[in-house]
């Protein structure tokens, strides 16, 4: 019973980390301009042939869950998805004041 609870958990983990990183990568493409799927593959394509691989996706999301743990203990608490959330929308309102984002074109 433990084991299913944990895996679960685990599963529910990878969900929010997908979750947060699609709000993430739609708010850098609303700032920089690109529609989010080129945003995701200019991200995710790191040998640039058009796909991405298992491997790749696996390493851009091992990379957003280690920006989301900002404690670095391995696990992501909902204070670490609120924070990256917040996170990402004063960074997007930082570049709206500055005229970069594409709200002020």
């Amino acid at each position: 019973m433990r084991t299913a609870i944990r895996t679960m958990a685990k599963a529910l983990q990878v969900l929010i980390l997908v979750l947060v990183s699609t709000l993430f990568i739609t708010s850098a493409a609303l700032a920089t301009q690109q529609r989010p799927l080129d945003l995701i593959f200019s991200r995710a394509d790191s040998d640039g042939n058009g796909l991405i691989s298992e491997t790749e996706w696996h390493t851009v999301m091992q990379q957003r869950f280690e920006e989301t743990d900002s404690d670095h203990d391995g696990n992501i608490s909902r204070d670490e998805i609120e924070a990256s959330k917040i996170s990402l929308r004063e960074k997007f309102q930082q570049m709206r004041k500055s005229g970069a984002g594409p709200l002020n074109n």
